[in-house]
């Protein structure tokens, strides 16, 4: 048997949903030999029976993967309606990285990582709403972050989050977010502090065909500022502005703003269609870099910005 030979070996553990009950328990003598657990087109209700039938400790456990194909087939018992008792994998003590993809709600409030460094999630939910809070409180949970990657396609923030909550991460060096689809919103972005974050990366996602004249793709004044203030311990003292016309996406514009202390702040755009298929697509490039850098007062596209273009 491959798990004797292992002996006392650190165990690194992909398990999927074709993995029976029987098969997961063989590891239960072995969850202190767990270094790196990754979950593969699985169901949430995979995930919460490893949890629960191996309850030991993860004393080696660095990294947790998870990765949920489809979130509302969820067979089993499990009801993600009514969260367990107890946080999954609560005895991961030392673990560091927690990657998290999936098709629907991600359920973070099932997770309590405070001693994590690397937080990765890609999330397509497939409600109209994504708990937004939820992952507020996550990070919130998290002091220890120094890398955050986050994909969120689409995000839209729920009324009743309270204006003024913003969550600090102190210890980020780095910090990236690309919204997928959707409206352009930094709304995310500007509840989020990361004050020491050496490098910062704003993503937006679009189809050409979803841009509408009038409304802004970068950041309003208001959201800018609170970026700036939140992501940066020194004054913005140089901006460079890309323009990189391609085949696939159509046009990607990269701002980016240096700081005193060398600390970066990149917004990019990224404009997807064909703009060889005459029937459906309208808008030529030219068109677009218009809508996309049409002056409106404030905001760090604005014509009043000193910025160096070049195009490439």
């Amino acid at each position: 048997m491959l798990l004797e030979r292992a002996k006392g070996s650190p165990l690194d553990i992909f398990t999927g949903y074709k993995d029976s009950a029987d098969v997961i328990s063989l590891l239960i003598p072995r969850t202190q030999q767990i270094r790196h657990l990754n979950f593969t087109n699985s169901y949430w209700v995979d995930v919460q029976t490893f949890s629960q039938v191996n309850s030991g400790s993860f004393p080696l456990l660095h990294t947790l993967e998870i990765n949920v194909s489809t979130s509302f087939l969820l067979g089993g018992s499990f009801d993600y309606r009514i969260p367990p008792s107890v946080p999954l994998f609560r005895n991961a003590a030392n673990l560091k990285q927690f990657i998290l993809r999936s098709e629907g709600l991600p359920f973070l409030s099932l997770f309590v990582f405070p001693n994590i460094t690397t937080f990765e999630l890609w999330i397509n939910p497939t409600e109209e709403e994504y708990l937004f809070s939820e992952l507020l409180n996550f990070l919130e949970a998290s002091p220890t972050l120094e890398t955050v990657h986050m994909q969120i396609a689409p995000l839209i923030v729920p009324d009743d989050i309270a204006q003024t909550k913003v969550v600090i991460l102190p210890n980020v060096q780095k910090f990236s977010l690309v919204v997928d689809d959707g409206e352009p919103d930094y709304e995310l972005a500007s509840r989020i502090s990361c004050p020491s974050a050496r490098h910062t990366s704003l993503i937006y996602k679009v189809d050409a065909e979803d841009i509408v004249f009038g409304q802004y793709l970068f950041p309003t004044a208001a959201s800018w500022n609170n970026i700036v203030r939140q992501y940066t311990k020194s004054p913005v003292e140089a901006v460079t502005l890309d323009i990189n016309p391609s085949h696939d996406p159509i046009v990607a514009c990269t701002l980016t703003f240096k700081s005193s202390d060398a600390s970066v702040i990149k917004l990019e755009l990224e404009v997807s269609g064909d703009v060889d298929d005459e029937d459906d697509f309208e808008m030529t490039v030219e068109d677009i870099l218009l809508k996309i850098f049409q002056d409106y007062p404030g905001s760090p596209t604005s014509a009043r910005c000193q910025a160096s273009s070049h195009r490439r």
